[in-house]
């Protein structure tokens, strides 16, 4: 059995995510090859490796919007491989925040509203959740846009504000796939900054996929994808 790569803790012997044996297909193509990962409260993984050799669709697996053909992924306790579509899609929701290379956030509403929006869907009360990304706002600097709607914001600040609504469920595990990629130097050295802060503000898990070298050696490991293994890089 290969090495399973960890990120211990000291606050936490429960990893945050928990993923033993992941093998994923497509039209013959191996993507992923038996790939086993832990990450523990409080720490963060960075993911390297060539365009097109599966790092999204790993990504996808943990978080459970893809399914893969064979392995188990537990996120909080919870296994994610095991539940329904509609069970996948409520641990998400609980336990797991999304950061996209373009933010995807709604062009037509505010700032507040984008941040708000994940956690809506869930029974908190909308005054409370409102009260939250107000918070979130106020923590992360960006509490001047939040009347603004996304759509006139720079990439930076649209950047920035999608990690504040990965925050607004309190998540036990953050995936950010390429989050600077669209960015300049500048912009993107804020985001990752920012990103790689959470761990150990939150705390939570983070698990980042990046092509670029200055956003991987923020993180506390970094491993390489290639050939559908997973290995340990530092």
């Amino acid at each position: 059995m290969p090495s399973v790569p960890s990120v211990p803790s000291s606050t936490s012997t429960a990893p945050a995510l928990f993923a033993r044996g992941l093998r994923y297909r497509v039209a013959g193509r191996t993507i992923l090859d038996d790939v086993s990962l832990d990450v523990a409260p409080g720490t963060s993984v960075a993911v390297t490796g060539p365009s097109g050799c599966g790092k999204s669709t790993l990504l996808n697996c943990l978080a459970g919007i893809t399914l893969p053909i064979d392995g188990k992924v537990v996120i909080a306790g919870h296994d994610v491989t095991a539940a329904s579509a509609s069970g996948r899609a409520a641990l998400r929701l609980a336990h797991v925040g999304m950061v996209y290379q373009f933010g995807e956030l709604l062009p037509e509403l505010t700032a507040l509203e984008n941040v708000a929006l994940p956690a809506l869907m869930s029974p908190t009360p909308p005054g409370d959740v409102y009260a939250r990304a107000e918070a979130l706002l106020g923590e992360l600097g960006l509490s001047g846009l939040r009347g603004s709607p996304t759509g006139t914001l720079s990439g930076g600040e649209r950047q920035r504000l999608a990690v504040a609504r990965a925050l607004i469920g309190s998540p036990s595990l953050v995936l950010a796939d390429e989050p600077t990629g669209s960015l300049d130097g500048k912009a993107s050295a804020a985001v990752a900054e920012l990103l790689f802060a959470l761990p150990t503000q939150r705390p939570c898990a983070l698990v980042v996929v990046t092509h670029a070298p200055s956003v991987a050696e923020r993180a506390d490991v970094v491993l390489t994808l290639a050939g559908g293994k997973l290995e340990g890089v530092r």
